[in-house]
């Protein structure tokens, strides 16, 4: 009888299963394994170069859409992940992409308008946030008592 060794898989390598499932992966898994702390792997050349091409992206949406069409930067920016993860595009042309659909989505304005528009969650935090003072956040103070031989106070105004 074979011994194995601890995280050695029993079956052998025979099985059909294994040689076919194991080829596979789900986009989700590629998508991960792509795109774990990408930025830590890229020179620093690489990194400007993705934040002026983001940049360009989120100018192109505020330029069409107004300040608020900037929510619709990162809902593009996971949909481009999420496909980029299914058909195996590189890191380096992702944010080429993101501007890319940032632009179409810039001169769809219904488009624009539906994905610019807060999330539910994004409204329902709102709504159950503490309000600080007059105008639901903006003006007044709040004071926040902690462990301890402090208290913070914030003033907004």
């Amino acid at each position: 009888m074979k011994r194995t060794e601890p995280g050695q898989s029993t079956k052998s390598s025979n099985d059909p299963f294994a040689t076919i499932f194991g080829r596979f992966k789900l986009p989700s898994e590629r998508a991960a394994g792509s795109a774990s702390n990408r930025g830590a792997t890229m020179s620093p050349a690489q990194r400007q170069q993705v934040a002026k091409t983001m940049t360009r992206a989120a100018k192109t949406l505020v330029a069409s859409g107004g300040p608020k069409a900037i929510r619709a930067l990162p809902k593009i920016t996971r949909s481009v992940r999420r496909a980029a993860g299914a058909r195996g595009t590189s890191a380096a042309v992702q944010p080429k992409v993101v501007a890319r659909t940032a632009a179409k989505v810039a001169h769809n304005p219904a488009l624009l308008r539906r994905l610019s528009a807060p999330s539910t969650r994004g409204q329902s935090l709102v709504q159950s946030a503490p309000s600080m003072g007059v105008g639901g956040g903006f003006g007044g103070s709040r004071t926040i008592s902690v462990p301890g031989p402090a208290t913070i106070t914030i003033n907004v105004g």
